[in-house]
């Protein structure tokens, strides 16, 4: 990680230089995420949600995303590891953002009522059963539950 003080360095300015166009760690985040998303093509979920046919939807709102994380893997692995320190407002980003992408590539499925596991996912994305899937935790007691060795 970064202070402001290397940062200051690198650019070749003073620590009040950065503190005055960065007064804290989220003012400093939140503009160099800001430069990074100006820099990439994100994953278009308004052209998917043209897309009337579910299996034409699903395979192009697929292929881009696997684009997107494909071109930058290295960063987007360390902002997802290293999601529960990033500051709230780019925490809901993210998840708002991974929500919006699951609903319009769900959206022209059939949903399925609530099964008797007590999880609701249209066909298409319904997880698999067993350990380690989101219903399987749910369904699991806590005095139920495996640990792993």
């Amino acid at each position: 990680m970064f202070t402001q003080f290397a940062i200051a360095g690198l650019a070749g300015v003073t620590r009040l230089t950065v503190y005055r166009h960065f007064p804290d760690e989220a003012a400093l985040f939140g503009a160099c995420s800001a430069h990074w998303l100006s820099r990439q093509q994100l994953p278009d979920p308004d052209a998917w949600s043209r897309i009337d046919d579910p299996a034409g939807r699903l395979r192009a709102g697929l292929a881009d995303l696997y684009r997107f994380y494909r071109v930058d893997a290295g960063t987007l692995a360390n902002v997802y590891r290293d999601f529960a320190t990033l500051p709230e407002a780019q925490q809901q980003f993210l998840r708002d953002q991974d929500s919006r992408f699951r609903r319009v590539l769900a959206q022209p499925f059939p949903a399925t009522p609530a099964s008797a596991d007590g999880c609701e996912h249209s066909s298409a994305t319904r997880p698999r059963s067993g350990p380690g899937t989101p219903c399987a935790s749910a369904r699991a007691s806590p005095t139920t539950r495996r640990s792993r060795p």
